[in-house]
């Protein structure tokens, strides 16, 4: 029985708090924060802690890769995060299932990321490892035709990365006006064919390459188009047009001749290096032109007569590769034309 003499010195407080102490040694920690605060507040000793997951699990070998370390038991006295060997920069214990640390340099390769308590050192396994690897420091990249070239033209873009041994590049383009738009994938390949051939319309463009090692998550993100460790900047790249100024066109055989003749008619166009022709029959007494042969480089059309007799007409259209066409119509388009009144008589 406690006497009133003991209630006086304060002994009952004491007797309270040792019981609580005691009742909490020896009860099972609950799940969830509270139980981890019980466990550290009391001096109860947390299990041996494991780690489930890091992420992200690659980073440079020069170390300051945020990571997030994903487990159990982590919220214990003295806790500490190794990389193979090498205590992490520092340590933050988020709760007693994640704790965020910051990679230490390290040479290239891959180790465990392990997590060392009172209670112990977490067992190792795939799930912990962390490869280090080497970035890539910067992207140079070149155009030929240099600088500008007509639309229509085939662009070589060729890039050359530093810094690391195994570099993937991906390439851009951003239309006039427009958004950027990935032209080529990341892939071991440093170029990149840009065929303007549309045409694509005349203004300026721009061209830029990201690149990052094969063995690299990337060292910053780039949202929906990927990581990267680097890039060049956007460059503009203007595409221009040179209409066709003028065509002419002739037939051989000479007119008339007799039905089924071959006839090949051939049109050379002026004011353009790289034009394409497109051939127009109109029959006897008809009101309406027929195309006969589409947009192509060949200058020359070879028309095999037949149908009815009479005096045919045929004209030809040209534009430049690089043009959209001068002037617009609905069926087609064209810089230039040789008129339709050139007849042919099919006798």
């Amino acid at each position: 029985m406690i006497t009133m003499r003991a209630a006086r010195q304060g002994l009952i407080p004491g007797l309270i708090v040792a019981a609580v102490l005691v009742a909490s040694f020896f009860a099972m920690p609950r799940s969830g924060v509270n139980s981890v605060l019980t466990c550290a507040s009391y001096g109860y000793l947390c299990g041996t802690p494991t780690v489930s997951n890091v992420s992200p699990n690659a980073g440079s070998t020069s170390g300051g890769t945020t990571v997030t370390i994903t487990g159990t038991n982590f919220n214990n006295t003295s806790v500490a995060v190794h990389f193979g060997a090498t205590a992490a920069i520092s340590v933050t214990v988020v709760s007693d299932t994640s704790i965020t640390a910051v990679s230490p340099a390290h040479a290239l390769g891959t180790v465990d990321v392990t997590v060392t308590t009172n209670a112990g050192t977490s067992p190792t396994s795939s799930a912990d490892h962390f490869t280090y690897f080497t970035p890539c420091t910067s992207v140079a990249a070149t155009t030929s035709p240099v600088g500008t070239a007509k639309a229509g033209t085939v662009i070589l873009v060729t890039a050359v990365a530093s810094g690391c041994g195994s570099p993937l590049y991906q390439f851009f383009v951003e239309l006039p006006g427009g958004s950027w738009m990935i032209a080529q994938p990341f892939s071991a390949r440093a170029t990149f064919n840009w065929d303007t051939n549309g045409p694509e319309p005349a203004g300026s463009y721009h061209y830029s390459v990201w690149v990052r090692d094969a063995s690299s998550g990337g060292v910053f993100n780039g949202g929906a188009f990927g990581n990267y460790d680097a890039y060049a900047p956007g460059v503009a790249y203007p595409l221009t047009t040179a209409p066709c100024a003028t065509v002419t066109a002739s037939a051989a055989p000479p007119s008339p001749q007799a039905q089924g003749t071959t006839v090949t008619i051939t049109a050379v166009a002026l004011g353009c290096t790289n034009p394409l022709y497109e051939f127009w029959i109109r029959a006897p007494g008809s009101a309406t032109w027929q195309m006969a042969q589409g947009y192509s480089s060949s200058n020359t059309f070879t028309w095999t007569t037949g149908g009815i007799n009479g005096v045919y007409n045929y004209s030809v259209w040209v534009r430049d590769n690089s043009s959209a066409g001068v002037h617009q119509f609905i069926l087609s388009s064209y810089d230039a034309f040789f008129p339709g009144s050139a007849t042919f008589n099919i006798t």
